[in-house]
């Protein structure tokens, strides 16, 4: 019997600058996707001028970094992902506010200032 995985090849040279640029801009329009448009924050997305100037920067910057950390060592774990993602959600937290002043009514669970229930919403 035949190995399946004999079929495919590794691929040891990088990818053209072209399909690398593509696929960064993908994923970072994806991740304001998922993050603002998703929950209602902004709707247009990266169809608008704050989108474009503001949100696609900031999302795409953090999610190639944790991307490119998270993968450094080869393929993450499942708790590599996990720690990331908490850390993307403590700077999208701390840029907007929302673990201090949060738009949906008075702090919740307050410690140290800090809504419990927001910190464990956004970044948990």
């Amino acid at each position: 019997m035949q190995n399946p995985h004999t079929e495919f090849e590794i691929r040891t040279t990088p990818l053209p600058l072209k399909v690398r640029l593509l696929f960064w801009l993908l994923l970072s329009v994806m991740s304001v996707f998922f993050a603002e448009v998703v929950c209602g924050s902004a709707i247009t997305g990266v169809f608008s001028v704050w989108g474009v100037l503001v949100l696609l920067p900031l999302y795409g910057i953090h999610v190639l970094l944790l991307a490119a950390l998270a993968w450094r060592n080869g393929t993450p774990t499942l708790t590599t992902l996990w720690s990331a993602g908490a850390i993307l959600g403590l700077y999208e937290a701390y840029i907007t506010k929302m673990l201090w002043h949060h738009t949906w009514g008075p702090l919740q669970w307050p410690v140290a200032g800090v809504s419990l229930y927001a910190f464990v919403t956004l970044v948990i």
